[in-house]
């Protein structure tokens, strides 16, 4: 998808469209107990590291979940503890 294809939207806004809603590879369900115990695994392990970042995460737990989609469970998560 492009802009050309998309007028009055710019690369950034068709990029992040395709990455998190209409790539086919994303899981777009409810997050299963599975995944939620793989999440806090993969962090646990990956917090050790220099070079946390939630994409690393994301491509760690490898269940087509985006970036985004881990912080956003992260976040929500946090909230209902608080």
């Amino acid at each position: 998808m492009s802009t050309t294809v998309m007028p009055g939207r710019s690369n950034e806004q068709c990029r992040d469209r395709w990455s998190e809603r209409l790539n086919p590879n994303v899981a777009k369900g409810k997050w299963t107990e599975e995944e939620d115990n793989k999440l806090l695994a993969v962090i646990e392990d990956l917090t050790s590291s220099d070079n946390f970042s939630w994409k690393q995460v994301s491509e760690e737990l490898a269940t087509g979940r985006t970036d985004n989609m881990v912080i956003v469970v992260i976040v929500i998560s946090l909230s209902l503890i608080i």
